[in-house]
């Protein structure tokens, strides 16, 4: 009888575990108080809250929310105590009456999760929209940049053929410059003996003609 007790005992205690859990959440979520003994996933009509589920999660808990805590295993708790908040959450509930499916579904929620989903949806789509304008703004500003880049180095090229195109006619005037000159100094080596020849003649018959 003994591991009876003991899995009774630990029932118990993850029972009151999620209880305090879900009290907590409930405190947390709308401000009410519902001491953990008191807290149920069937509230009665009087409760002020209800319990909205996630749509691709109602399938997975409406076995449990068809229950009253006390009837769960330990594996339920836990369940229980990792998906609140996550996958369900307590909503302020209309002082009216309820069906049973008004106990896992929405009746009165000032933030359920289907805004605040569809909020981070519409936040998702707007964050896209302005990430995607960012990214064609940086693609642009990147084709401006790799655009200038290209006319800067053809310019540069340009730059260095018209320098190497300059040096090449100076060496090509200069070498023009030294030829003229060796040739102008070939030429005067030339004509100054034939001058000073002339010179001599010319001095000559002028000294012949002056009379004595």
């Amino acid at each position: 009888m003994a591991p009876i007790r003991q899995s009774n005992q630990e029932r118990g205690l993850a029972r009151e575990k999620c209880r305090e859990k879900l009290s907590q959440h409930i405190a947390e979520k709308l401000g009410i108080v519902i001491k953990p003994a008191e807290v149920r996933l069937r509230p009665r009509t009087g409760d002020p809250y209800a319990w909205s589920i996630l749509p691709q999660k109602r399938k997975t808990l409406a076995e449990i929310f068809a229950k009253n805590l006390s009837e769960h295993s330990i594996s339920a708790y836990r369940t229980i105590c990792e998906e609140v908040g996550r996958s369900f959450e307590a909503v302020g509930k209309a002082m009216s009456s309820c069906s049973t499916i008004d106990h896992i579904t929405t009746v009165s929620q000032p933030v359920s999760f289907g805004t605040v989903i569809s909020q981070l949806q519409e936040e998702n789509a707007r964050l896209s929209t302005e990430l995607s304008n960012w990214i064609g703004k940086a693609e642009e500003e990147s084709t401006q940049r790799q655009l200038a880049a290209n006319e800067v180095h053809r310019l540069l090229c340009h730059q260095k053929e018209c320098e190497s195109e300059v040096r090449r006619r100076m060496d090509a005037a200069t070498c023009l410059y030294q030829s003229c000159l060796k040739k102008s100094v070939a030429q005067l080596d030339q004509i100054l003996p034939t001058l000073a020849d002339l010179k001599g003649d010319i001095i000559g018959t002028l000294a012949e003609s002056s009379p004595e």
